[in-house]
Order: C-alpha cells, then structure tokens, then sequence
C-alpha cells in the first residue's frame, strides 16, 4: 500500500465527492421528502378558502399524512434492508411524488384526503437517510454525540477512538461498563 493509500481521509465537509457526496444527497433527498410530507401546514388557510373546507375536514387533512408514515417506516426500513437505501430512496422520491401532484391538483376534499393519506408514506424518508449515512461514515466521523451512539457506549476501545471524550455520553458511557483493556 502506497504512502497516500494510507494516508487518513479528512473531513471536508464542503467536498461534493465520496463520502461528502453521500451525506449531501442523503440530507437534499431528507429535505424533499420533509417538504413533500409537511406541504400542506404552511399553505392550509388557502387550502380551506380555495376548496371550502370545514375545520373538522381541516383536521382530518392534518393528521392524514401522519397516519400512514409509522406503518410506512416499517416498510421502507424492510425495503432498504433488502434493496439498499439509494434504490430505496430514489423510488420512494419519485413515486410520492403522484400523490404530492395530486394533492396540488385536487378539486375537493375526498380528492385532498385520498392523495394526503398517500403522502404520508413520504414521511419514511429519514428511516433511509439515516440508513445512507450510517453506512458509508464510520462512528469516529460522525459529530460529536452520534459518534458516542454509534460507538457503542460499553466498550473502552470504541470510546478511545471517538471524537468527543469531552461529551458527558461518552465520559458516562466509559465509566459506566467500560472494560479497562483496550
């Protein structure tokens, strides 16, 4: 192995190549997908004027989206286990993105509620943006308390490598359970 093979990768995070690039489509997809799914809240006044909605179809269309995002985080975390979190998250990107036009196009409220329940599938997008970058950063590259998470916090030997000692997490986690040899 050469010299600069060896030599340690920095971490830049203004670079848009390797591991940088990871972490800034992961977070630009994250975004998207939170847009997508919370849409609505910000332009909800025009909504009901535009469709004369009543406050109880308000709510409803409120609390749709929500309703299918803790079923579809399930769903999505077993489809990025088995496919992989950029197929996953390319898919899910492109196919939430009917019901979202849908939703802008919908002339009533059956309409707005169908393509609402739909977009809260959306909301499972974290589940594979935090899957994408626990996979290509190490817990040492992480920021300071979820590289004490991610190290494990009952073992010296991770601790020792992560980049926050100073962080109470990780001062509590070695003292607490942490073996001496490492």
């Amino acid at each position: 192995m050469s010299a600069e093979a060896a030599k340690p990768q920095g971490f830049n995070l203004l670079a848009f190549r390797g591991k940088m690039k990871v972490l800034h489509m992961s977070w630009m997809a994250f975004f998207v997908t939170f847009v997508v799914w919370f849409n609505h809240a910000p332009l909800m006044s025009a909504i009901k004027d535009t469709l004369g909605l009543s406050k109880a179809e308000v709510s409803t269309l409120l609390t749709l989206n929500v309703a299918l995002a803790i079923p579809a985080r399930i769903i999505i975390g077993m489809l990025t286990d088995k496919f992989g979190p950029r197929q996953v998250y390319s898919i899910l990107l492109i196919v939430c993105s009917l019901p979202c036009f849908a939703f802008a196009l919908a002339d009533s409220f059956a309409q707005a509620a169908i393509a609402r329940f739909l977009v809260g599938f959306v909301g499972a997008g974290f589940v594979v943006g935090i899957r994408m970058v626990g996979e290509w950063f190490r817990p040492t590259n992480l920021a300071a308390p979820r590289a004490c998470t991610a190290a494990g916090g009952t073992s010296a030997r991770p601790l020792r490598r992560c980049l926050c000692r100073r962080w109470p997490c990780c001062s509590a986690a070695t003292r607490v359970g942490a073996t001496p040899s490492a």
